[in-house]
């Protein structure tokens, strides 16, 4: 079942786009132009009623997965990056009033998908911690220079973070600063004291 923003709401659906066999034999090709603009028509005409099976049948190399996949990269609608003040308290009240029901949420918010919602809300907010601090994402940068992507030992260091908010973090925010050769902090001796 997809919500007003074409989202797919339930389990069933992603299993149904994933469990086609005739649907996976078609090989990925790379979206042209042309076909991204004939997808978001599709999609704009179809509003409300939106058959992914239906709409990949109007192309002749793709399948429902890659119209799905495609439309949610190019939704001129879904923001990316991070979140403003505003969107976080809207999220914030939309719990309090809807709880957990992403698919409504995202039909409030509109600039970002219900996986969007989930993810900040289960990584973040509800994390209980907040925003990352400097010292947070020094100890991060170390942690990680030393045992590379095993982010669930670095929770040991880092109370009441999950290794998911930790490795999301890492991936958003540090690795940019670590490839780019920016310091995160002026003082990097930060390290923390460990007995590995």
């Amino acid at each position: 079942m997809l919500d007003s923003n074409n989202e797919i709401t339930s389990i069933f659906d992603i299993k149904s786009i994933f469990n086609d066999e005739k649907e996976s034999s078609k090989k990925f090709l790379k979206w042209t132009k042309e076909e991204d603009l004939k997808l978001m028509s599709l999609v704009e005409n179809n509003v409300g009623k939106l058959n992914w099976g239906e709409i990949s049948s109007y192309f002749s190399n793709k399948n429902k997965l890659q119209c799905y996949s495609r439309y949610r990269q190019i939704n001129p609608n879904l923001k990316k990056g991070a979140w403003t003040m505003s969107e976080e308290k809207i999220l914030r009240d939309c719990i309090k009033k809807y709880g957990k029901n992403w698919a409504k949420i995202a039909a409030i918010i509109q600039t970002r998908s219900g996986k969007q919602i989930r993810d900040h809300y289960v990584y973040l907010i509800d994390s209980n911690k907040g925003h990352f601090t400097e010292e947070e994402d020094n100890i991060i940068k170390n942690l990680f220079l030393e045992y590379g992507n095993q982010f669930s030992k670095f929770t040991e260091f880092l109370p009441g973070r999950s290794s998911e908010s930790i490795k999301n973090r890492f991936h958003s925010s540090i690795k940019k600063k670590l490839i780019n050769g920016t310091s995160i902090m002026s003082s990097d001796n930060l390290k923390p004291e460990c007995n590995y």
